[in-house]
This record gives structure tokens, C-alpha cells and sequence, in this order.
């Protein structure tokens, strides 16, 4: 039998197409109305099964055409359409000739069996077509096909109404997923974008936005080594290009508008198991390496700190050994003076001798300031002694290609001051002032009286009005621009080379000159050289006496004297001064040895003259057990060591005469006859004695 199919749907023709061939039939296939009637003209099929909805020409439009084809009219039709909703189809469909309508889908053995007892009733009448009742008139059938194919069109709407509802929830589902989606993502506090294999952009967040500083919609579609790196083409240290040759995860380091980047890079692997995608993962680390940067300083701040302490215990125990030499040296000196008598032709050898003796404690005194091992000594000092003393001192660090002029004041220019810290403000001054002329230069220290009014000091804070000692400070060196100006009394802020400046020399000018009462100023320009102003109050006092050589020497004693001194020498010189002056002298080497020959001869000893530090038993030490042994006893303690170490030995709490080594003989027998003729003011002053 010859069959053919009338259907749009390729799968529903294909599937009746098995079905029909499975019983032996041979089968023609069309797609719409209009090509099964040219079809059906040259085939003459026995039967036609055909959809009933269709484009073009559906199927009561074809059935129609096809009874009124005398070459086809006698053709069995049957529709096979899943259009059917009630009888009005089914209605139409026989009134134009259709000999059934089946609906889809149904069972295969059924389907068959319904169409062959459809052609076999066919077969009955013999071929003849039932056209009792069918529809001739136009209008007739068109307003049976107009209700079917409105009933049809309604269900579409409705259909399609629904779907469309669907669509908008699906839509609007993904508008709220990708917005959520797209909230996440901005939430995200990192950098991230999405590239393609080209390098260019397809998403990013919000912090991306923020990081490159510009709008999102200038961001898609760029190349990520355009808005990066500013390069025409990827960079050889691209971390995307290392994960295109590994597959895993890439990272790397970049500086980005002054910022510190981490850019990690992970591939997106597709679902057969390729990469198209690539996520960047960039993180500001900047404050992180500030902090590790500022970790560092510090760290190198303490180690210079750790230096400069070790620099100062140095010095320290320089000073010790130094001043029990020149301490022997100055002593011998005046006792050989002493001995010549005045006349003598020596006598200028000796004061020669005394004054490089007396150049050298100054030499010291300067290495303690410098170290910062120095007290504080507030007495009324002569600024232009002070320049004069420090001058000898600059001479021999500055170098031979800096020029030293001093410019000093005619008058006197007295201020309570630690001549030792103003020391320290003209070499640290110097020291910067060195430095900044590398190549040489001219240095130029000058002192003057000022009269400033209450404006000028008033924006100075703190200062009154009146006369007050100028200094200036003058370099031709680089010079300093406005905003080096602004810092340099910050604390560990410097200009030079790691390893070459604490950043504490001028913070602590100002510091020193603040406790003074007095303001420092600067004015410098690049390339134009620096001048430090620095202003104290002078004050209305006399400056003790500043060499004992002008002092005459007390009167002869008859007392004993115990001495504990651990340097042979110094305890020697010591010995013979005393001696010289009519006095008894027992000598101990240290503690230990000077408290058994107090024991031994306690009722004759009236003065005990003590190192302070001393092995094994020190002064502090001995003189404790001594007092317990006799508490009036009277004590004179003297030491070459720094006065803050004076302090760590507890020395602070003796009520007691002290006396820095070198001393000159002439104020040490001064010293001793104001202790035994009770003139003396007892006291814990242990300050080092300036200028003495």
C-alpha cells in the first residue's frame, strides 16, 4: 500500500514513517499542503494521513483542495494531528471528506490497526467517497475553518501567553541572579576581573573600578596590559601567560600608580577540560609594605641606637683609663712644678705639659658629649669659650677640604647653660654641616649679642624679651627645599644613606636648645647652603673660676689620709702629693685591702679617699662598711668614669663630696682640707666639675 505523509514535523514524520514501513508500506513524505498536492498528483497514493495545523497550506485546506481533484477525490484521508481540543475539528474535518480523525499521539499497534479498518471499509464501497453531507459552499467552509482555526489560534495565544508569562519569570529570575551575582562580586574587596585568552577584559567588580581609577564600562573590552602596564602587547612577566604554559595558578608583583599590587592569576577550565577563561585576583598591598618598610627603619633605628649605646660604653671606659692617665700626668706635673720652685727654667716645660694635659680632658669631655654619656651641669658659661673649646675639636673631624672660620662676639656672652650639651648642638651643627658639603666647603660659626622684642620671640612661644647670645651656624653646602625643611627636628627623619644617619643629631639640637629657654631657626634654599640660628637668654651672672692654677694652695695638713685606688700609678701620685703637703698617707689597692687597713688603724685614719670603681670591692661598697665601723668618719670619692655610670653604681644616694679625675693636685688638697676643716658643703652632688 502507498501512503503518504502529510507533516511539518520532521521527528512525527519519521516516527509514522517506521510505523507504516514496519507493514510493508511504501511511503512518500511532504511537509505542508501545498507540496503533498503536487506530490499526490504524480504519486497517486492509496492513502494520505496529514496534520491538520500546517504552514503554508494546513490540512483541511489540503483535504479540501484534494476532493476537489477528480484524479484524487477518491483518495482515503485521515488526519493524524495533535490539534484536536473537541468535536468541531473532527466535525470539519469529515464534512470535507475525511474518512477519520485520529489524535496524537497513539500506540503504534493501535494507529495500525485503526487505518486498516479505515481502507478496508474503503475498500467496501469500492472506492467510492462518502459526499453526502460534505461542504460545498465557500462560505460554508469558511466559517467552519474560521471557528476551528480561531478556537486554535486562541489556544496559541493562550499557549504563547504563558510561555511568554514563563519567559518574563525566567528573565526576570536571571536579571535578579545576575544582579546578585554581580553584588557579590562587587563585594568583593580585591581587584578581580575576567580575561579572555587575548588578554582582554570581559568582567570586573567594583574594587577593579577603584583600583584603576576609572569607570567599569572604560574597563570592559580593554586589554589587561594596556590599563597595567600602558604596553601595546602583554609584558614577559605576565602571570597569565605563565598559567596558558602551566595550568595552574600564576602570581606576581607590580607598583601601579604608587600603589603595591599582588596579581594572582587562575585559569577557568571548560567543560572539556580546555581554558578560555582567566580570573585576576589583584590585592593592594601597599600599607603592608609600608609597614614592613617602617619595620625595617626601625629595626635599623635600633640597631644604631644598639650602636651608638655600644659607641657611648666605649667612650666610657676610654674616659676611665684616659683620666687616670692624664690624672698621673697633671699630678706629677705639678708636684715636679712644684718642686722646681717658680724660677726655674722648667717651669714653662711643665706649664706646657699641663696645658696639652688640660686640652686633652677637654678632648675627652667632647667624646663623652658626643656619646652622650654626659650630666647636665647648668652653670653661667661664656658662649665664645664654648666655640673656642669646640673649634679644636672640629678641626680634627671635619676634614682638610671644609674651611673653619669663627666669627666670635667682643663681649661676653653669658647664659646658664650645660657647657657640655651646647658642645654637643655646634658638632652635631658641624657634623650635618660636613656632610652636606661633600666636595667641600666653608664652615662659618659666629656669635653676637641681640636684642629681640616681645614680637619676635612671641611666635617662638615660651621666650621672653630681652638680650639674648646669638649663634649662626652658616654651610655652603646642597641645601634644603621646603618640605626637607619641615622635618628635620622630626625624630629618625634624615635625607642620607641607610646606615649613615640615625635621624636623632638634630632632633636632639632642638631638644638641648628647647631646655636651654632658647629657639633655633633655619633658613636654607638648594644649592644655596644652610645656616642654623640658634637664640639663648644671656643672663646677669660671673663664670666661676676655669683653672685652678689661679687658686693658691692650702695650708699644710697633719692628718692621715687613707687612699683605695686600684691604679698603681694614680694611688702613687697620690701618695706623693699628699706626702709633699705634710700629710700621712696609708695605701690600699682596692676595697678589700683598704677595710682591713682601716681595722688596723681606725683611731688615726680622718679622711678615706675612694675610686669609686674599683675589683672586687668598690668605693660605695667600702664605704658602707666603713661607716658602720665609725659613722663620722669623712670620705672624698673620685672616678674616671662617666657620671651616668656613676648613677648605675647607686652612688646617688651617699651623702658625699665627689671629684672628677683628671683633677688638678692644687683643687684636690683644697678639696681635702675643706672636708676635714668641716667647710666643705655635704652634699650628693656628683656632677663633674667643668673647666676644673
Amino acid at each position: 500500500m502507498k501512503v503518504m505523509i502529510v507533516d511539518d514535523n520532521a521527528a512525527d514524520r519519521r516516527l509514522l514513517r517506521v510505523n507504516l514501513e514496519h507493514h510493508t508500506c511504501e511511503v512518500v513524505e511532504a511537509a505542508d499542503g501545498r507540496q503533498a498536492l503536487i506530490l499526490a498528483q504524480w504519486y497517486q497514493p492509496d492513502l494520505i494521513i496529514s496534520d491538520a495545523l500546517m504552514p503554508d497550506m494546513d490540512g483541511f485546506q489540503f483535504l479540501r483542495a484534494v476532493k476537489r481533484n477528480a484524479t484524487l477525490m477518491h483518495i482515503p484521508f485521515i488526519f493524524y494531528s495533535a490539534v484536536y481540543t473537541g468535536h468541531k475539528e473532527e466535525a470539519l474535518a469529515k464534512s470535507l471528506g475525511a474518512e477519520a480523525f485520529i489524535v496524537k499521539p497513539k500506540d503504534p499497534v493501535a494507529f495500525w490497526e485503526e487505518v486498516v479498518g479505515i481502507v478496508d471499509a474503503c475498500r467496501a464501497r469500492e472506492g467510492r467517497t462518502v459526499v453526502q453531507g460534505l461542504v460545498q459552499e465557500e462560505e460554508d467552509f469558511l466559517r467552519m475553518y474560521s471557528h476551528v482555526v480561531a478556537r486554535k489560534l486562541e489556544e496559541k495565544v493562550a499557549e504563547l501567553s504563558t510561555a511568554c508569562a514563563e519567559l518574563q519569570k525566567r528573565e526576570a529570575d536571571a536579571t535578579m541572579l545576575s544582579l546578585q551575582w554581580q553584588s557579590t562580586f562587587d563585594a568583593v574587596k580585591e581587584a578581580v576581573w575576567i580575561c579572555d585568552e587575548g588578554a582582554t577584559i570581559l568582567q570586573c567588580n567594583r574594587a577593579t573600578s577603584d583600583l584603576l581609577g576609572m569607570p567599569k564600562d572604560d574597563i570592559i573590552g580593554k586589554t589587561c596590559f594596556t590599563l597595567l602596564h600602558g604596553a601595546p602587547i602583554s609584558i614577559n612577566e605576565c602571570p597569565m601567560e605563565r598559567v596558558k604554559a602551566s595550568g595552574k595558578r600564576e602570581s606576581a608583583h607590580f607598583v601601579l600608580n604608587g600603589k603595591h599590587i599582588d596579581v594572582t592569576v587562575d585559569p577557568i577550565t571548560s567543560l572539556n577540560g580546555g581554558t578560555r577563561r582567566f580570573v585576576h585576583t589583584a590585592s593592594d598591598i601597599s600599607e603592608r609594605v609600608r609597614a614592613g618598610e617602617e619595620r625595617k627603619k626601625l629595626e635599623a633605628q635600633l640597631a644604631q641606637s644598639q650602636k651608638m649605646e655600644a659607641v657611648g660604653q666605649l667612650a666610657g671606659g676610654i674616659a676611665h683609663d684616659f683620666n687616670n692617665i692624664l690624672s698621673v700626668i697633671v699630678g706629677y706635673a705639678e708636684l715636679a712644678k712644684l718642686k722646681l720652685g717658680e724660677d726655674s727654667p722648667a717651669g714653662k716645660f711643665i706649664d706646657n705639659l699641663m696645658d696639652g694635659a688640660d686640652r686633652a680632658t677637654g678632648l675627652i669631655r667632647s667624646l663623652l658629649t658626643f656619646s652622650k654619656t654626659q650630666m647636665m651641669d647648668m652653670a653661667p658659661v661664656d658662649i665664645n669659650q664654648i666655640v673656642g673649646r669646640v673649634r679644636m675639636f672640629l678641626e680634627r673631624i671635619i676634614g682638610e677640604d671644609i674651611r673653619l672660620v669663627t666669627e666670635i662676639a667682643g663681649q661676653e656672652l653669658l647664659v646658664m647653660a650645660d657647657g657640655g650639651q651646647i658642645q654637643q648642638v655646634l658638632i652635631n651643627l658641624a657634623i650635618n654641616a660636613r656632610d652636606a658639603m661633600p666636595d667641600g666647603g666653608t664652615l662659618v660659626i659666629r656669635t653676637e649679642q641681640v636684642m629681640l622684642d616681645t614680637e619676635t620671640v612671641t611666635q617662638y612661644g615660651g621666650c621672653d624679651a630681652g638680650a639674648y647670645a646669638f649663634i649662626s651656624v652658616t654651610d655652603t653646602g646642597v641645601g634644603m627645599d621646603e618640605a626637607v625643611k619641615g622635618k628635620i627636628f622630626e625624630p629618625f627623619f634624615t635625607t642620607k644613606e641607610s646606615g649613615k644617619g640615625s635621624g636623632l643629631g638634630l632632633p636632639m639640637v632642638y631638644g638641648i636648645i628647647k631646655q636651654h629657654n632658647g629657639f633655633i631657626n633655619v633658613y636654607s634654599e638648594p644649592d644655596e647652603g644652610t645656616e642654623f640660628r640658634i637664640y639663648l637668654p644671656l643672663v646677669n651672672e660671673t663664670v666661676a673660676c676655669s683653672s685652678p692654677s689661679s687658686l693658691p694652695y692650702p695650708p699644710n695638713g697633719t692628718e692621715t689620709i687613707l687612699i683605695a685606688e686600684d691604679n698603681d700609678a694614680l694611688r702613687d701620685v697620690a701618695d706623693e702629693l699628699f706626702t709633699s703637703f705634710g700629710y700621712k698617707v696609708i695605701s690600699a689597692r682596692d676595697g678589700e685591702d683598704a677595710l682591713k687597713k682601716f681595722i688596723a688603724h681606725a683611731d688615726a685614719v680622718d679622711l678615706c679617699f675612694l675610686d669609686m670603681i674599683m675589683p672586687g670591692k668598690g668605693g660605695k661598697e667600702t664605704f658602707e662598711e666603713i661607716s658602720r665601723l665609725q659613722p663620722d668618719m669623712k670620705f672624698l670619692f673620685a672616678s674616671g668614669y662617666t657620671a651616668d655610670t656613676i648613677f648605675r653604681k647607686g652612688i646617688a644616694d651617699i651623702h658625699s663630696n665627689f671629684i672628677v679625675k683628671p683633677f688638678a693636685p692644687k683643687l684636690l688638697l683644697r678639696k681635702v682640707r675643706e672636708i676635714l676643716d668641716g667647710t666643705d658643703k655635704m652634699h650628693s652632688d656628683i656632677r663633674p666639675h667643668h673647666g676644673e
